[in-house]
């Protein structure tokens, strides 16, 4: 599998066992911080797609980081807030550094492409 193929796989996978955490937010928090996270999460996918089929490859994946950040930050407050148990927090953690650390190799790939394009 092309490693750009997998960290949109592997971010699938987080949004998939995210939401379902997401729905059991106490409503009074479910529709600002669970909105929000489920947002950046899905915005994330969306632009991975974006930066494998798109030819704004370096914009998409820097902005997909950017968003990955802000879902991390979510995470942590839902966390902190006890809307998800440590152990969530934990696996669900671990596995947007996974995807981060993809992001950047891919972001390194793409930046040092453009970089050799040009001329000797």
């Amino acid at each position: 599998m092309p490693a750009d193929a997998k960290v949109v796989v592997d971010m699938y996978e987080v949004v998939k066992a995210c939401l379902p955490a997401i729905g059991r937010f106490p409503r009074t928090h479910r529709f600002t911080v669970g909105e929000r996270l489920e947002t950046r999460l899905l915005e994330v996918l969306e632009l991975l797609e974006q930066a494998r089929f798109g030819d704004r490859r370096a914009g998409a994946l820097s902005d997909a980081d950017r968003k990955l950040s802000s879902a991390s930050t979510l995470l942590r407050l839902a966390c902190d807030l006890q809307f998800i148990s440590q152990g969530q927090y934990g696996e669900l953690s671990e596995r947007l550094v996974n995807v981060g650390r993809q992001i950047g190799g891919w972001r390194k790939q793409v930046e040092g492409k453009k970089g050799s394009d040009g001329p000797v």
